[in-house]
């Protein structure tokens, strides 16, 4: 597992590679903590690189959503459609936004 950011405008955008797995949540858990602290604006997450994601890291981003408030805009990006279907089967879909590309989710959070 792997977490890259990169600030576009007043976005952050993380990148997100591996597999998110009950081994790599603690590391995971470690770096959307330190995206939390660190970056003031909204934040958007593409899972281009990542083939699963088990229960702890869906937790790890469940916490890390929890920790930058509501008023912080916070999209999903890049979903493969097994991966996006367990989103949707776990109604995280009312705590994302959801877009298909990077260029797409920063658009939607700078409209909020």
């Amino acid at each position: 597992m792997a977490l890259t950011t990169e600030i576009i405008g007043e976005v952050c955008v993380c990148r997100i590679s591996g597999r998110l797995d009950a081994e790599a949540a603690d590391a995971f858990r470690k770096e959307l903590h330190m995206v939390g602290e660190e970056v003031a604006g909204p934040v958007v997450f593409s899972f281009q690189e990542v083939g699963f994601i088990g229960s702890a890291c869906l937790g790890a981003l469940i916490g890390c959503r929890t920790k930058l408030g509501k008023d912080r805009p916070v999209a999903l990006c890049d979903l493969s459609v097994p991966i996006h279907k367990m989103f949707k089967f776990a109604a995280l879909d009312q705590l994302f936004l959801a877009a298909p590309t990077v260029a797409d989710a920063i658009s939607l959070v700078k409209r909020g």
